[in-house]
């Protein structure tokens, strides 16, 4: 679950063969409003936006949507079909969307990546031409757009390393290809942004990585993350600090650091398996599967 800017409240629900998630609506009150269809969501101020599957038979093309708190739908462009498959990430005011297509073993590939405000007018674009798995793409403080690869010989690199490219708000490239780790085998990512511009990286359970803004630079992580095996963080206080959110153990406590990485304190909570949202409310998953939801409104606002 998470908010909107204005309080509102989205729940995911079952996932079908297709990826497209069941969403759950309700006001800032917890009452609940609708229903809608989407396989990414991101709160925007106030509703949300993501990618919707069209209405027809089979339904198997996304397009950019955007829903008002009630569940009221704008169409935006289409973003995927029989050239490729899109995917959404998070993005200060609105998403970045990524496209990837392969061709053929050797024939090559595109990836393309376009930016879009809150409610689905597309503000920029890019193509990069490139036939390796995308890991993880965002937009950060500074609007420069990130992205993650799993990188190979269609890019110059290794199976097995992981590459990134920085593009500024308009798309024109900042950096060439550059590796940010060699990480042969299986492993999971995580990638957010952070506070003042940049992006921290998880690999498996552990933040790793720090990405500066715009530069093709590989720094560890910042000590408060790296302390802190097993959590996710999220931006709170209007994104001017954060809190850290463990993923293990005792899930009811929330850390809190200053843009420095300064501890400024922690909370304890009824209830554990925390996230924030848009607005500043906490969210607490509890019972089974996590479906009983508590939540805080504003608490960090």
């Amino acid at each position: 679950m998470f908010s909107d800017e204005s309080g509102n409240l989205a729940a995911s629900g079952s996932r079908d063969l297709r990826g497209i998630r069941e969403w759950h609506l309700f006001d800032s009150n917890g009452a609940p409003l609708t229903k809608i269809r989407a396989s990414d969501l991101f709160g925007q101020g106030p509703g949300y936006e993501g990618l919707s599957p069209y209405d027809t038979v089979g339904g198997e093309f996304l397009r950019v949507a955007y829903w008002t708190p009630e569940g009221k739908r704008t169409d935006g462009s289409p973003v995927s079909g029989d050239m490729g498959d899109a995917r959404a990430f998070r993005a200060p005011g609105g998403i970045l969307v990524a496209k990837a297509f392969c061709q053929p073993p050797n024939l090559g590939g595109t990836i393309d990546l376009r930016r879009f405000d809150p409610v689905t007018n597309e503000t920029a674009s890019t193509t990069v031409r490139a036939c390796e798995p995308v890991a993880n793409a965002l937009v950060d403080a500074n609007q420069n757009w990130l992205l993650l690869l799993h990188g190979g010989p269609s890019i110059g690199f290794a199976e097995g390393d992981l590459v990134a490219q920085w593009f500024d708000p308009t798309g024109h490239s900042l950096t060439g290809w550059f590796r940010v780790a060699a990480l042969p085998g299986k492993h999971t990512t995580l990638m957010h942004a952070t506070i003042g511009g940049g992006a921290a990286l998880r690999v498996d359970d552990v933040w790793t990585y720090f990405l500066p803004s715009g530069r093709s630079e590989v720094q560890p992580a910042q000590e408060f993350l790296a302390s802190h095996p097993e959590s996710d963080f999220s931006l709170v206080r209007g994104a001017r600090a954060y809190a850290v959110l463990p993923r293990s153990g005792d899930t009811t406590q929330m850390e809190l650091y200053s843009a420095s990485g300064k501890k400024c304190g922690s909370l304890t909570f009824s209830r554990g398996n925390l996230t924030t949202g848009a607005d500043g409310s906490v969210i607490a998953s509890s019972g089974d599967i996590g479906c009983t939801k508590t939540v805080w409104p504003a608490l960090l606002k």
